[in-house]
């Protein structure tokens, strides 16, 4: 080469107007025919002119190539970056899921007065979970042991009222079990003879803390 480098090994990958690429013992390298010497242009059919065509035609491909390659990856980016939110997403509500089966409770409606909308003024039991011990029977005599189990008591005390949203047709003085969880809301009314009062918002869910889509939260 003009330059002094010398390629060992050399085959000719491709060949075009304005250069031709080699593999040689180093690598792959491109070699601009118009910087080699004049024997070897003579040996590739080197013309100045038709090079500088190839070369302006390869440069517009190059721009179309570099275009078409940044338009597919914004949209490979675009495909991960909707991936990533799904991801999150899914984790979020999968998150939500297990808050809502840890916070939704067994209740007892005890319903004073029906509202519109399918809530309900109600006294409210919930099922809470206890421990006792017991005399058990064994062959050298008895001893004590731990038992668990359930029963139910008034939430907030048995005076306390709730709103409870969602509980569907009931009548007055009517007890339904469900399932229901404490809402951040309150719920303000006014009744009569003891004029404007405020209680907590209860919301009926089912049995795995999801709000209810329509069904029988009683089932």
């Amino acid at each position: 080469m003009p330059d002094g480098k010398v390629y060992e090994d050399v085959t000719i990958m491709k060949k075009s107007p304005a250069w031709i690429k080699i593999m040689h013992k180093g690598g792959v390298k491109k070699l601009m025919l118009s910087e080699c010497d004049e024997k070897m242009q003579v040996l590739y059919d080197y013309d100045a002119e038709d090079a500088e065509k190839f070369l302006e035609v390869e440069k517009v491909k190059d721009k179309e190539y570099a275009k078409k390659d940044l338009a597919r990856r914004k949209a490979d980016a675009e495909v991960m970056r909707r991936k990533a939110l799904e991801k999150k997403e899914f984790e979020a509500r999968d998150k939500l899921i297990k808050l809502q089966k840890e916070l939704v409770k067994p209740m007892k409606f005890h319903v004073i007065q029906a509202q519109k909308g399918g809530a309900a003024l109600c006294k409210v039991q919930v099922s809470v979970k206890r421990t006792g011990t017991r005399r058990v029977k064994y062959a050298l005599g008895y001893r004590r042991e731990k038992y668990s189990y359930r029963s139910w008591s008034w939430l907030g005390g048995e005076d306390h009222w709730y709103y409870v949203k969602d509980i569907g047709a009931v009548a007055d003085k009517a007890v339904v079990s469900g399932y229901g969880i404490i809402s951040a809301e309150n719920f303000s009314y006014t009744s009569v003879g003891a004029g404007a009062k405020t209680v907590p918002v209860i919301e009926v869910r089912d049995k795995n803390g999801a709000p209810l889509g329509g069904g029988d939260p009683f089932e």
